[in-house]
């Protein structure tokens, strides 16, 4: 491949204009759900809610199910909340997240969030979805999506990798905030010139490390950055590709560690980070851009590299309740 091409051949001018496929501002959701899928998300919300009874017969009851046995009621719970749309969903959850809250009862709270993060990624339909699956690690490629939001990119990994959404705490209640699994991500262009949301953004080690473009020099930053994050000794040896194998290896025990702790089962953890398309990038640029992009998916193939299409905000509009659902739970880890 030509250094400078991603897999969407139909992409060629992405950054000059919208996205030419069906993209997640016109489908966000599918109202039908494959039954492979649909059986390893309900296996996914029973285990959610053996965290919590009360959240268990709090749904219930909102379901309209009869006082039985805990064990059922899992089940039935979660096959009713499948069946929910996003907003019915964000809706319902919400309110009892409220109530629990109320009682002191947080546990019951954050399993009542855990399930509607399980749920999501497998009511957003999009042909992002499969790019990724296929082309997510292999060497080579970047994947170009049609979401333009960090938001809409965690339910894309999400659904992927078969676990639960993960969201980083909003600091705010207006934030729409971006995933746990994703890497420090390079800002637009012109639209932060003091690096304000930059710090937003970031986590307090990533502060001062990228500057808002790609370049010759971001190779190296994006390395120090991993080698910090990964708590890579000082003293290890200088060897270039010793380094990248310790990277890659604490980023797969990382994810495996994380897979666990998000109760996918079966599922997966994947690194992933995000490259934005501001308004009137060239192809010239663009190609810089992959080119350096590039060489850091070869050096580690343990992180997927997306570009994110221009920004548009039609596509944020059906998850907007979202933010209110990870605010209400912003002490609760």
């Amino acid at each position: 491949m030509p250094v400078g091409q991603t897999i969407d051949a139909k992409q060629s001018t992405l950054g000059l204009a919208k996205p030419t496929r069906t993209d997640a501002a016109a489908r966000p959701t599918s109202s039908i759900i494959e039954p492979d899928l649909r059986k390893r998300a309900q296996d996914l919300i029973v285990v959610i809610l053996q965290q919590s009874d009360a959240a268990t017969r709090r749904l219930a009851v909102r379901f309209g199910l009869k006082d039985g046995n805990i064990v059922e009621r899992r089940l039935q719970v979660a096959e009713k909340a499948l069946d929910k749309s996003p907003d019915e969903l964000f809706k319902i959850a919400l309110y009892e997240q409220k109530v629990l809250l109320n009682d002191c009862d947080e546990q019951g709270a954050k399993a009542i969030t855990q399930l509607v993060l399980a749920i999501l990624p497998v009511r957003h339909g999009t042909d992002d979805v499969e790019d990724v699956r296929v082309h997510r690690l292999e060497a080579g490629k970047l994947v170009e999506l049609h979401a333009s939001h960090k938001t809409i990119a965690e339910l894309i990994m999400a659904r992927a990798d078969g676990r639960p959404a993960a969201y980083v705490r909003p600091h705010a209640l207006s934030e729409f905030t971006g995933g746990k699994a994703c890497l420090a991500r390079v800002p637009e262009g012109g639209r932060d010139p003091l690096g304000k949301q930059l710090q937003r953004d970031f986590t307090h080690d990533l502060i001062g490390t990228f500057e808002s473009c790609i370049d010759a020099q971001f190779e190296n930053r994006f390395t120090d950055y991993l080698r910090r994050k990964l708590e890579v000794p000082t003293d290890s040896s200088g060897d270039d590709e010793d380094l990248d194998d310790w990277i890659n290896d604490g980023l797969r025990l990382y994810a495996e560690w994380q897979a666990r702790q998000f109760l996918a089962a079966g599922g997966s953890y994947t690194h992933y980070f995000l490259v934005e398309t501001p308004p009137g990038l060239t192809d010239a640029d663009r190609d810089v851009q992959n080119a350096v992009l590039l060489k850091l998916k070869a050096r580690f193939p343990e992180i997927v590299f997306l570009r994110l299409a221009p920004f548009s905000r039609k596509e944020l509009l059906p998850y907007s309740q979202l933010r209110a659902l990870l605010y209400a739970n912003r002490e609760i880890d």
